[in-house]
């Protein structure tokens, strides 16, 4: 096996069983490695493996807030949808949002919320969002007039 362009010798015997193989890499970069495999007739193949590591990209807070089509006046959308995660092409995702409204908490997996406010007035609220591996996004405080 080639680590960083270093050899590295490992075997794994395999013998008909399921096995996993594990690489953990140190730093973050490019990391380039052969794996090889020999059968019974001493015949090899190799395969290339190109792994590129990196810190967590944190997710992205895009958060949009209307009047939907035939509601009543005091009531609002809270749209966070268009939310995500800057490593979403690796396997990251929103995976939680946080709605703050009328000294209500609401975490939920949902990205839109609901509110209908008690009567005409300046309100606040506020939103974030935590991708899977934890990370939240600044709190955003979002003024609205109910009129």
């Amino acid at each position: 096996m080639l680590v960083n362009g270093t050899p590295v010798e490992s075997s794994l015997a395999v013998n008909g069983n399921p096995t996993s193989l594990a690489y953990d890499p140190i730093l973050d970069g490019l990391h380039n490695f052969t794996i090889t495999a020999k059968d019974a007739f001493d015949l090899t193949a190799d395969l290339e493996v190109s792994l590129t590591s990196f810190v967590n990209i944190p997710p992205t807070l895009i958060v949009e807030i209307t009047q939907p089509a035939g509601a009543g006046p005091f009531e609002r959308l809270i749209d966070a949808s268009q939310s995500f995660d800057g490593d979403e092409r690796f396997g990251g995702r929103i995976t939680e949002y946080e709605y703050t409204f009328l000294h209500i908490i609401r975490n939920i997996s949902e990205s839109t919320q609901t509110v209908i406010f008690p009567s005409a007035g300046n309100y606040q609220v506020q939103v974030r969002v935590r991708d899977n591996d934890n990370v939240w996004t600044d709190l955003e405080t979002i003024p609205i007039q109910i009129n």
